[in-house]
C-alpha cells in the first residue's frame, strides 16, 4: 500500500499521472505517439480509473491542438484488423479501463500544426454526467514492447 501511495505520488510530480474530477474518473499514465515528421494523425493512451460508486460514459473528446478527436478501438473483422469508431467508452463504478496499443485508443487528427518538437497535448475527455476531465498527455515514441 505504501508503495503504491508512493508510486503515485511520484507519478503525480512528474506529471504522468493526472487526477481530476469527471466525477470519480482517474486518468493515469497518458502518453501520445510521436508521429513521423510531416504525419498530422496519432493515437493517445492511458489508463481511466472509475473511483465513483456509479458507472461513467466518456460520450465525446476533444483537444486543444487536434481538430478529431475520438475513440476508436481495434477489431478483427474478417481476418483482418481494422479500427472502428466508439461512440462512447463505459467506465464502470469502480473499474479501470485501458486504452494501449493494439486495442481501444485516442485516435487524434487534423492538425494544422508540426507536432515535431510539441512536448505534450492537452485533452479533454466529456462525460455523461455533464462534467469533463481535462489532462495533459506528453509525447513520447512507442517502445517495441507495447
Amino acid at each position: 500500500m505504501i508503495k503504491s501511495i508512493i508510486a503515485a505520488s511520484l507519478l503525480t510530480t512528474l506529471g504522468f499521472a493526472t487526477t481530476h474530477a469527471c466525477d470519480g474518473l482517474e486518468v493515469e499514465v497518458p502518453w501520445i505517439r510521436t508521429p513521423p515528421p510531416g504525419m498530422s494523425m496519432t493515437a493517445g493512451y492511458m489508463r481511466v480509473t472509475n473511483q465513483s460508486n456509479q458507472d461513467r460514459t466518456i460520450t465525446r473528446i476533444s483537444s486543444d491542438l487536434f481538430g478529431s478527436a475520438e475513440l476508436h478501438e481495434t477489431r478483427t473483422i474478417e481476418s483482418s484488423n481494422r479500427m472502428v469508431h466508439l461512440d462512447s467508452v463505459l467506465v464502470p463504478a469502480g473499474d479501470t479501463v485501458t486504452a494501449r496499443p493494439g486495442g481501444m485508443h485516442l485516435m487524434l487528427s487534423d492538425t494544422g500544426e508540426a507536432l515535431t518538437g510539441r512536448e505534450s497535448v492537452s485533452i479533454t475527455f466529456h462525460c455523461d454526467d455533464g462534467n469533463s476531465v481535462e489532462f495533459e498527455a506528453p509525447f513520447r515514441k512507442r517502445n517495441l514492447q507495447e
